[in-house]
């Protein structure tokens, strides 16, 4: 990732003011800076074109999908009469949910769920709220992952009672469903959501060391939470297929039986194995997904270049108050000792937001340049509009600065 190449006319000169939040958290410069990128990654997006027509497209296909789920659950409801919970019946656990009315409610909550967190970025909503953003992103990924557990489950129940005394397949008790639900619907949820709280809190309070932490224990604990959901619906999809390929041997060795039942199963078992290895491969893609947010996420809090220009230019307005504010300061001293304290002062916070170059790009050196000569001038004219009177000694005390070292310089790493 490297940064883009915009020329300095297209930099905005208001920045959005920054509260609550520490200056020196660059995630969440980036987050405030780049509305439409992702504020842990930044990748490549310049003004963010390409992802506003990437939320775009995503939200007119996620309100097509709610209105089908929405539309199909109605159906199944009302027209087939159908129930979201089975019956109970002896022997039996606490949870009995039918598969396909159960799996809808819960994709329909993580469909909600996404539009509205594609809607906040959309018209920029909570621009400085990091825990509000950072909450709506996470919160619908439980509703996803309870939906695909308790399918799972639901269809596992389908099957009769009479084939627990039967050596295959075997059958564990109920009480493993019932946990097996509990886990996923409560436990996930309220440890995944309880650290997202926590580094949303954090972050705006100005912890950005802290929240660093947390994000990525975030990531872990997710990984974990879907490997043991993929556990689960493996266990589960494969109690199903022994169960239906036990029926198909059985109907074959029955004479009785019509060879339409066996095309059924047939197909039946075709079908559930198809859904398993999907849900194998969606909880594999989720966890490579995790880990790679964890990587990159890690990549770009030490590899500062992968800002794009807009991001350099909040870095550079937030210098560009600072040296107004050091240098409005120093004028109202008239003695040596104050003078070379306001210098150390000036030399202590430049060094705070300097970069250290380690790449020799042309093409980003010359981005780099341009930024910093625009913002050399963006910060003399202030200087020569805010002190009246004085903008020959405002001028002068700059080029001075620059002789004794203290120019500002931005450099690539």
């Amino acid at each position: 990732m490297t940064t883009t190449n915009a020329t300095t006319s297209s930099l905005p000169l208001h920045p959005r003011p920054l509260a609550n939040v520490s200056n020196y958290d660059n995630m969440v410069l980036v987050f405030q800076n780049q509305t439409y990128c992702d504020w842990r990654v930044t990748v490549n997006c310049e003004n963010g074109e390409l992802y506003v027509m990437i939320y775009q497209v995503t939200l007119f296909l996620l309100l097509l999908l709610t209105f089908a789920c929405c539309g199909l659950l109605y159906y199944r409801l009302r027209v087939q009469k159908c129930t979201i919970f089975a019956p109970r019946i002896p022997g039996s656990g606490n949870i009995r949910p039918n598969p396909i009315e159960t799996f809808l409610i819960w994709e329909i909550f993580w469909l909600l769920g996404r539009l509205l967190f594609l809607f906040v970025l959309k018209v920029d909503l909570f621009p400085n709220r990091y825990l509000i953003r950072e909450f709506l992103q996470a919160f619908p990924d439980s509703f996803g992952t309870t939906g695909f557990a308790w399918f799972a489950v639901g269809t596992y129940l389908q099957i009769g009672i009479h084939l627990n005394s039967k050596a295959r397949p075997w059958r564990p008790d109920y009480r493993m469903a019932d946990r097996f639900l509990l886990i996923i619907t409560v436990a996930e949820p309220l440890t995944t959501w309880s650290l997202v709280a926590l580094n949303g809190y954090v972050r705006d309070s100005g912890y950005s060391e802290i929240g660093d932490v947390l994000i990525g224990a975030h990531y872990a604990l997710q990984s974990f939470w879907h490997s043991f959901g993929a556990m689960g619906a493996f266990y589960f999809g494969r109690e199903i297929c022994n169960v239906l390929q036990y029926h198909i041997d059985v109907a074959r060795t029955t004479s009785n039986l019509a060879g339409a039942r066996v095309i059924n199963l047939e197909a039946g078992l075709r079908k559930v194995i198809y859904m398993a290895f999907k849900l194998c491969i969606a909880s594999s893609l989720s966890l490579l997904t995790n880990q790679n947010n964890r990587f990159a996420k890690c990549c770009t809090l030490l590899s500062p270049h992968t800002y794009t220009t807009s991001s350099f230019a909040s870095y550079s307005r937030l210098l560009e108050n600072k040296t107004k504010d050091i240098s409005t300061s120093d004028s109202t001293f008239e003695d040596d000792q104050t003078t070379v304290t306001s210098t150390t002062q000036l030399q202590r916070k430049q060094s705070k937001f300097a970069f250290v170059s380690t790449k020799t790009s042309s093409r980003t050196l010359n981005s780099i340049q341009e930024v910093d000569d625009y913002n050399k001038q963006y910060s003399v004219n202030l200087e020569m509009d805010e002190l009246d009177g004085t903008r020959e000694q405002t001028v002068d005390r700059s080029n001075s600065k620059k002789e004794k070292g203290y120019d500002l310089q931005f450099m690539d790493l």
